[in-house]
């Protein structure tokens, strides 16, 4: 169960984008709604609940990030770590030596159906979720691929992954049908709440 905190201690609503904030407890990246206590804290949703987590300042964003939208789908962030330094025999591994380990934030990228995937009739569209909001993003089949295989170079914990197979051709009515069917599954089975309003119910998308 959440503490209380009388409203005259909560700093409400606020919002914090991308590169501003980490969670406290894994220094995985945080961005969304967010509210400040009358101590100093800060915790994630726009009031205080059980789904509250701490959140704290600092994230440093490193990489060109014109490429990473272009080439990968993916934002590079650089997060500071600590680890031991096991090659000084003098300090026996007391010593703390400071490593820059780069990990990707995925971001949305158009991931268009080619001449092929209309030949075919139908393609492949990638998703994910964020686990602590109702929030989407779309992107390529690598940045897919890097999540569901926990690729230590992004951050595939903050992620619920998915994909839905999507038509394109054919009779109007049934291609309609089709995606919204399957969306509707997927929506069913993994609990993506809002999935249909971030898709805005356009299940002929893409379609000739």
């Amino acid at each position: 169960m959440a503490l209380y905190y009388p409203p005259n201690q909560i700093k409400p609503n606020l919002f914090a984008n991308a590169g501003e904030f980490t969670f406290a407890s894994n220094n995985a990246p945080f961005s969304g709604s967010y509210h400040q206590l009358s101590n100093g804290k800060y915790y994630s949703e726009a009031l205080h609940s059980n789904k509250s987590q701490e959140i704290i300042k600092g994230s440093t964003i490193g990489g060109n990030q014109d490429d990473a939208i272009i080439n990968s789908g993916v934002l590079p962030q650089v997060v500071t770590i600590n680890s031991f330094n096991r090659n000084n025999s003098i300090y026996s591994g007391v010593t703390k030596a400071q490593t820059r380990v780069v990990k990707e934030l995925p971001i949305n990228v158009l991931n268009l159906p080619t001449a092929e995937d209309y030949k075919i009739g139908e393609f492949t569209r990638y998703f994910a979720k964020k686990i602590n909001e109702d929030s989407y993003i779309e992107f390529t089949k690598e940045v897919y691929d890097k999540l569901v295989g926990k690729d230590p170079s992004v951050y595939y914990e903050q992620y619920i992954a998915f994909k839905l197979s999507w038509r394109l051709v054919g009779d109007k009515d049934k291609v309609y049908s089709t995606n919204r069917n399957i969306t509707d599954l997927n929506i069913k089975q993994l609990n993506l709440f809002r999935f249909g309003d971030y898709l805005k119910h356009n299940y002929l998308k893409y379609y000739r």
